[in-house]
């Protein structure tokens, strides 16, 4: 297994995503990062240096920072594309995108001596899925699991209670290290997935507590949760607050009334 660092930038509040290479008797790239020339060019010399040629390219999920370099690469090396259905419609639609190869859960793709396992995950998209590579108990965890901060869950793409359930689900993997698409490894992988769990349900709980207060609207939410806040930031925290609270209503707890929330009947 070979991670190929990112040498390109995102405009992005977190690091330029990782792209990993994984060398069996067949070759697999996990994600081709956001299209920028220079990080292109890096990454395919890498991939002659160490590999005989790239036969597969496997996006964990339908966003520019994990598949804009699809197509470069694809020209370059000759390689498919394989992504799991529930994102292939957006990768052809926003990205125009050929894929070769959709993808189900619990699907294995066979690199002769080495197996990788598909995960579906999703949450962060409809069709995120995390790569376990069996016999080295490795995660590539794509945004399900990032290495430092959390990850964004916006609507109407993200869901934050499935989200949440594909953190749990990962905890039944045997696995000895993450490799996550941003940030460093994570070498203590089920502390990872439980502590990014404890983190949503500590925002719930910050939120709760609010709306016990007196009912509120997002942006009030925001002022309250995220003091400080300024530029930018502002709309991308009303989005994860906003999936949140989607998330507090599918569980009954809160109920939403002319754009503003309050705690459900009964449950205070």
């Amino acid at each position: 297994m070979h991670l190929i660092p990112a040498t390109g930038t995102v405009t992005s509040a977190i690091e330029p995503p990782n792209v990993y290479l994984v060398v069996g008797e067949r070759s697999v790239l996990i994600d081709a990062g956001s299209g920028q020339e220079e990080a292109l060019e890096t990454r395919l010399a890498y991939v002659k240096q160490v590999a005989a040629g790239l036969d597969l390219i496997i996006v964990s999920h339908a966003h520019p920072d994990h598949l804009g370099g699809v197509a470069w690469l694809k020209r370059a090396t000759g390689a498919r594309l394989a992504i799991h259905r529930g994102d292939a419609a957006w990768a052809r639609s926003r990205f125009q995108l050929d894929v070769d190869l959709l993808l189900e859960d619990g699907e294995t793709i066979d690199l002769g001596n080495r197996r990788l396992d598909v995960v579906h995950t999703p949450g962060h998209t409809p069709g995120h899925m995390c790569l376990y590579l069996v016999d080295d108990a490795v995660l590539f965890s794509g945004d399900q699991v990032v290495g430092t901060g959390t990850t964004a869950i916006e609507s109407p793409h993200g869901d934050m209670a499935t989200y949440v359930q594909s953190l749990r689900r990962l905890l039944g993997y045997q696995v000895r290290l993450i490799c996550p698409g941003h940030g460093p490894l994570a070498c203590q992988p089920q502390h990872r997935i439980e502590e990014l769990i404890q983190q949503r349900l500590d925002r719930e709980r910050q939120m709760l507590d609010c709306l016990k207060q007196a009912p509120a609207y997002p942006r009030e939410l925001v002022a309250r949760i995220y003091p400080g806040l300024a530029g930018p930031m502002v709309g991308i925290a009303q989005r994860h607050v906003m999936a949140h609270l989607l998330k507090l209503e599918g569980d009954g707890r809160i109920v939403r009334e002319s754009g503003s929330w309050r705690i459900a009947s009964g449950k205070g």
